[in-house]
């Protein structure tokens, strides 16, 4: 009985599909025939308001044995139920009789009010039926024998169906499971259920051969799963419940650790582990000792109170923490240095190219930020910190036994210390780096408090003692400290990229100033501005000089822009597109530090350059022997030989004074005629006025052989 009652359901539900379908295609009037028409199901369309036959196919013609056509215009003539599955006897015009069901269904019809009658004869519902049990005998057949488990469950997550394959993977029978909830639990470390993606499937997510790990089987035992999921549902597209196929991977992802682990790949992070770090730490080594590698340094870094957030919050949460931490470590990190979990809670690190201790520092300051932002978890927000301690080769050790042991020692110091914080193993290291991390820090603050200040060194014409330009020059006064020298806080700020708003901030001020003076009367005079390579390379540099050129009012051709000689020695060619475009503003260009660098001469004739800076490594030694004076003379012969002025800088005796003005100098810079003054000292000079009177090509020399026998220096004036 309850067979024939499944069958009968089934039935209904065919003929709710195809009444679904033929509302669908009953716009197409192509698709229409071709389903409908052609269809062995006996089907009528009656109009509501009189009960006629509006449309009869060809099945239901033969039913009727009728000739086509001969039906529609004729009354129906039986009660028509909505809603309810009815029987009726069909009366041939044989006057044979034969019992049909009917099925009836709601539509509109030419703009009418009708129904769908679908009628099907006892012999089809006999027919029908034996194929169902034939296909479901075939389909459970199929479940049963597949290699898949298969389980189906319905809205409240009550199994429905549980294959012979289900009983295997999962350990439960049948009968323990059928019309009840699944009785899986997730294994500890699992942090998703097959409950949760059920779920996820009774509200429409379809899955296809996802990965399900740490679940258990009826006995306990660790179970790993691959899953397709998809959502049921009936006629009216409404979902009743949800598939699952699963295959038991179990043994595929044990011997995947296996082989991960032979790999030197860790499990949990799939990072290095501790084997595979200590052979590529072993092979730098040998790199750096056959020269084919900078030095590097490495770095051993534990997280903070683990054991206590593993016993508190759970292995799950522990284990989180650590794919967390390792994917985090390995966005701060360069592809070229090595990442590796080497204990339970720890990560060792090949940071390779250390050149200098702040490197080192920095980069384990970044290292512990990134572990220290907050991560959300189900209790709330969980704030990890750590420590890192840091082993420099070969300063700490020169095999792999004694960098790792070092810098195991001094991350225990760091943690000693409170944790959050890095140490390098030798203390004169560790207090060097501290110093520069926090000179780091201060040059950031420095230039958001406005430390920063520029001081201007007169470039004077030596025929005549005219100042002819200025050089700006940056200097930091901190409140602290005092004056640190440019050669501290420079290099420093090309590293940390600081040097591009600082830059900014030097050439809208001397453009400024230089302007302010043009406005006070003091007749025009150039201003340099000294470039790092880091700024001539910025996207945004070209237009940077072009602001502080308008927002001064500036004439371009008062600035002069120094760049220096080893800035050329990589990207050549789009230097000097730089160079042409800033040529085209009108600005001048000036090639400061000339003869220390690298590069061939030959490049010279291609820049687009106004002047030629003697560097001063050259001008100290002029007097002092013969070399120097032959490279300083010989600067200043391919300088005019290129058609570019000469400027000889640090400039302290009357020696040397003497001897650039002999061979044709055009300009000297340096402390015979001024330290760097503030703007406003520099402001008083300019205005001061000549107190030589013009030309003195020839008896400068004199005039100042007889200045050195006073023991004084000489005046300067102002170029007109």
């Amino acid at each position: 009985m309850n067979e024939e009652k499944n069958s009968a359901s089934l039935l209904a539900e065919l003929v709710d599909d195809f009444s679904l379908m033929a509302k669908k295609v009953l716009a197409n009037e192509t698709l229409f025939h071709s389903l409908v028409e052609k269809s062995s199901e006996s089907l009528l369309i009656v109009g509501k308001a009189h009960g006629e036959i509006l449309y009869a196919n060809a099945a239901a013609e033969k039913l009727f044995y009728t000739a086509p056509g001969e039906l529609v215009g004729q009354m129906f003539g039986h009660p028509i139920r909505e809603g309810e599955i009815s029987e009726i006897d069909v009366v041939h015009s044989s006057r044979r009789k034969t019992t049909a069901e009917l099925h009836v269904t709601p539509l509109e019809w030419d703009g009418e009010a009708a129904w769908l009658l679908s009628l099907r004869t006892t012999v089809e519902r006999h027919h029908l039926k034996n194929t169902l049990h034939k296909n479901t005998d075939r389909l459970n057949a199929l479940i049963n024998a597949s290699p898949l488990a298969i389980v189906a469950v319905d809205m409240s997550g009550c199994v429905t169906l549980w294959n012979q394959s289900a009983s295997r993977t999962f350990g439960w029978s049948e009968v323990d499971v059928l019309g009840q909830p699944l009785p899986l639990m997730p294994a500890p470390g699992g942090k998703e259920s097959l409950q949760d993606l059920i779920e996820q499937a009774l509200h429409g997510e379809v899955l296809y051969g996802r990965e399900l790990t740490g679940q258990q089987r009826n006995d306990g035992s660790a179970l790993d799963l691959q899953l397709w999921t998809s959502p049921l549902h009936n006629s009216q597209e409404i979902t009743h419940g949800a598939m699952i196929f699963a295959v038991d991977i179990t043994e595929r992802k044990r011997t995947e650790n296996q082989l991960l682990n032979i790999a030197g790949i860790d499990v949990l992070t799939g990072l290095a582990n501790r084997s595979q770090f200590r052979e590529r730490l072993r092979q730098a080594i040998e790199r750096v000792k056959q020269g084919d590698q900078p030095p590097f340094a490495v770095m051993h870094l534990g997280l903070d109170r683990f054991k206590a957030i593993n016993q508190s919050m759970g292995h799950a949460m522990g284990d989180q923490l650590l794919r967390e931490a390792a994917r985090r470590l390995s966005s701060t990190l360069y592809d070229t240095d090595l990442l590796a979990r080497t204990g339970g809670d720890e990560f060792s690190i090949l940071l390779r190219d250390i050149r200098h201790v702040r490197d080192g520092a920095r980069i384990a300051q970044r290292l512990l930020d990134s572990v220290a932002a907050s991560i959300l978890t189900d209790g709330g927000e969980l704030y990890p910190t750590a420590s890192i301690g840091i082993a420099v080769y070969q300063q700490d050790g020169t095999d792999a036994d004694s960098l790792l042991h070092n810098a195991d020692t001094a991350m225990q110091r760091a943690k000693e210390r409170g944790g959050g914080t890095s140490q390098f193993y030798t203390e004169g290291l560790d207090l060097r780096a501290r110093e520069q991390l926090a000179m780091e820090s201060d040059l950031h603050h420095a230039y958001e408090r406005g430390e920063f200040k520029l001081f201007y060194q007169p470039q004077v014409n030596p025929a005549n003692g005219l100042i002819m330009g200025v050089e700006a020059l940056l200097r930091w006064f901190h409140p602290e400290q005092g004056s640190i020298s440019p050669a501290q806080f420079i290099p420093l700020a090309e590293r940390s990229g600081m040097i591009i708003p600082i830059g900014e901030w030097v050439l809208r001020t001397a453009c400024a100033q230089a302007q302010e003076w043009v406005q006070a009367g003091v007749s025009p005079v150039r201003v340099a501005v000294n470039l790092s390579a880091r700024q001539l390379e910025h996207p945004q540099f070209i237009s940077s000089v072009a602001d502080a050129l308008r927002e001064s009012g500036l004439d371009p051709a008062m600035l002069e822009l120094e760049l220096t000689e080893s800035m050329l020695v990589k990207n050549t060619e789009d230097i000097v597109a730089v160079m042409l475009t800033l040529k085209k503003m009108g600005l001048q260009l000036s090639l400061d530090d000339f003869g220390t660098g690298y590069s061939a001469l030959s490049y010279l004739a291609r820049l687009p350059l106004d002047t030629l800076k003697i560097d001063q490594s050259f001008v100290r030694g002029i007097g002092q022997n013969q070399t120097n004076n032959s490279l300083s003379i010989a600067i200043i012969a391919l300088a005019r030989s290129l058609g570019l002025k000469t400027i000889a800088e640090g400039v302290e005796t009357w020696e040397q004074a003497e001897f650039l003005v002999a061979n044709s100098c055009d300009e000297i810079q340096g402390y015979f005629f001024s330290h760097p003054l503030p703007a406003e000292e520099c402001t008083t000079l300019l205005t001061a006025g000549s107190i030589f009177p013009s030309p003195l090509q020839q008896v400068l020399p004199a005039v100042w052989r007889h200045q050195r026998q006073r023991g004084s220096m000489p005046g300067l004036a102002l170029a007109h």
